[in-house]
């Protein structure tokens, strides 16, 4: 695994951050948290769907702060009975690491403002399923839909 760190970013937050060059597809961190019913689940913060009605409750690890970035350098990986995220491009040290949480959302009712500042922020960050039609086609072209959530 990569060595990270979390911190203090924006006005109110933490993110995870870099404390080394990471090679694009190297394994940053597992997520870890125990495996919890969307009904059960007191809050979405910090938990990560996947699929089948199921989250992944807050570790208290480094894993419940990584933040989206409608321009991901990361992504969610479904291999075996692990959840881990992957660089998807060199990430240099000190650069804060983030994924595209439509990617691993399919429950509709869900939405959030996004604040990611990226030159393609979408404004708001929603299910895959709202994603324009286009993006959804490059992800997908991209294999970064996993299939746990979204079936086919």
């Amino acid at each position: 695994m990569a060595s990270v760190k979390v911190k203090k970013c924006g006005e109110s937050g933490s993110g995870v951050f870099t404390q080394e060059r990471i090679p694009a597809g190297v394994c940053i961190l597992e997520f870890r948290g125990p495996r919890v019913r969307s009904g059960e689940l007191k809050s979405r913060m910090h938990a990560l769907e996947i699929g089948g009605g199921w989250y992944l409750g807050p570790s208290g690890m480094a894993d419940d702060f990584v933040n989206h970035s409608c321009n991901p350098n990361a992504a969610v990986y479904f291999e075996q009975d692990k959840i881990l995220l992957k660089a998807l491009r060199e990430i240099a040290p000190g650069e804060e690491i983030n994924f595209d949480y439509s990617l691993v959302m399919r429950d509709d009712d869900t939405t959030f403002t996004c604040c990611c500042g990226a030159d393609n922020c979408r404004g708001v960050i929603g299910p895959f399923s709202e994603l324009p039609v286009e993006l959804q086609a490059l992800y997908r072209s991209q294999d970064l839909v996993p299939s746990e959530i979204h079936e086919e």
